[in-house]
């Protein structure tokens, strides 16, 4: 176009040229759905972590024995953990290991929890950690019932007592020389073992040896000011025209490791405190061994003068299936009272023909016995069977726990077995029933066992 054709152009000619028109876009809620489920999304995997990923504890040891990234630790033979650090600390001095415990093993995490590498040991007490003599080693863990911890000192070596609920009194052994005191030495009254020696040393001055045992919960209330400890180790030899050649041996544990006795006199005196110290004698002197005091033995907690339930093993026989018959069996605790029989109703309430009871050796026809319901509940019931071999349990001493909160108690079975410490934190109340804390272990076979309150020591 030439200039004298762009001079032509009026205003009129600009103004009559087509404008563009500008709408806003509007933009839709959808647009968010997708960034909004990836959000959500994000969050429900870190939710999911955070649930299935459990607790970090840190635990320290002196001395690493070949402990390993990867390494499990376990508790009652089950996995629950693994490590995921290893690395020395303090100078090069001692090692700490980070250990990822399982999301269900974080109860671990409490003061009172003790952690130890397990190492091949061969003992009179037995054999273990073998597999660790070609096999990775691993940490074991036994559960405290303390305050949430997430740092511990771990053991050097296996724990003597193994039992984590309860750790019994303690007391202090001098002698004037080592003889029998072994860690790991067995406690005898009556040949029969009540504790454990725990650790032995030379006293602070050199003058004597030092050792700390350990009394079993239930016989603390056979240790009294007037209990008198001699040494067992080894056997004695002893001939005489009358008698002729006589061995004398405490226990086959005090034959190979060593171990003391003790007796209590008549005149007892108090208990004692925790750190009592008493002197071990050489040998038992005559009058030691005659002594027959009747002292009641108390379980873990309760007090003195209470004594627990004598609880007899219930057997239950029955046979089971349509076409090919088995005999089956089912077994749990008993109670006996003078009005009869208390145990699981899963067990006396069969009316199977020819399904029997065993207790004490005897044999009865469920079919005959007569059956009531006990409380309010129908996991127990009364069998109207008087078993004259057991001392009966008094009805008195038979009770609801009182008002709305939970007691501290322990659960008592038989055969030996130490009691089970069940505080009222691992109580929560069903109205009619209590729901135990799954963090405490009672074991397979603890159907009628019997629940003492430590208040007073009634089965509750």
């Amino acid at each position: 176009m030439s200039e004298s054709e762009n001079q032509d152009v009026t205003v009129s000619d600009v103004e009559s040229l087509p404008v563009a028109k500008i709408n806003a876009v509007k933009r839709g809620w959808w647009v968010w759905v997708i960034p909004g489920c990836a959000m959500a999304f994000a969050v429900v995997l870190v939710v999911i972590y955070v649930v299935r990923t459990g607790p970090v504890v840190t635990v320290k040891f002196g001395e690493g024995h070949g402990v390993a990234v990867g390494d499990v630790v376990r508790c009652l033979g089950i996995e629950v953990g693994k490590v995921e650090e290893v690395k020395l600390i303090d100078g090069l001095k001692r090692v700490e290991v980070v250990i990822r415990l399982d999301p269900e093993a974080k109860e671990l995490a409490r003061q009172g929890s003790r952690f130890w590498v397990v190492k091949p040991r061969v003992g009179i007490t037995g054999v273990s950690g073998l597999e660790t003599v070609i096999g990775p080693r691993y940490i074991k863990v036994l559960p405290g019932d303390g305050q949430e911890m997430w740092e511990f000192e771990g053991l050097d070596e296996e724990p003597v007592i193994l039992d984590a609920r309860h750790d019994g009194l303690e007391i202090k052994l001098t002698a004037m020389q080592r003889g029998s005191l072994r860690r790991g030495s067995p406690v005898l009254y009556r040949q029969t073992q009540i504790g454990v020696v725990t650790r032995v040393g030379l006293a602070g001055d050199s003058s004597s040896v030092e050792a700390v045992a350990n009394i079993r919960p239930e016989y603390v209330n056979l240790v009294r000011v007037k209990s008198v400890f001699w040494n067992v180790s080894g056997f004695e030899i002893r001939f005489g025209l009358r008698e002729g050649l006589q061995f004398d041996v405490a226990s086959l544990e005090s034959l190979l490791e060593g171990g003391v006795a003790m007796a209590t006199p008549p005149d007892a005196g108090e208990k004692v405190s925790a750190g009592h110290v008493f002197d071990v004698a050489v040998k038992a002197k005559k009058e030691w061994l005659e002594w027959r005091s009747a002292i009641g033995i108390g379980g873990a907690g309760l007090p003195g003068h209470v004594v627990m339930p004598e609880m007899v093993r219930l057997t239950v026989r029955r046979e089971e299936g349509a076409i090919l018959k088995r005999e089956v069996f089912y077994k749990g605790w008993g109670l006996v009272t003078k009005a009869g029989l208390i145990g699981p109703a899963e067990l006396l309430k069969s009316k199977d023909k020819g399904a029997t009871l065993e207790v004490l050796g005897k044999k009865y026809q469920l079919s005959d016995q007569t059956v009531a319901k006990v409380g309010e509940r129908e996991e127990l019931s009364l069998m109207n069977l008087l078993l004259e071999d057991v001392t009966a349990w008094e009805e008195g001493k038979i009770r609801k726990m009182e008002g709305p909160e939970a007691e501290d108690c322990v659960v008592v079975s038989g055969e030996g077995r130490s009691p089970i410490a069940l505080a009222a934190r691992k109580l929560k109340s069903g109205g009619t029933f209590y729901d135990v804390d799954r963090a405490v272990n009672f074991g397979s076979d603890m159907s009628g066992a019997a629940v003492l309150s430590v208040k007073d020591g009634a089965v509750v």
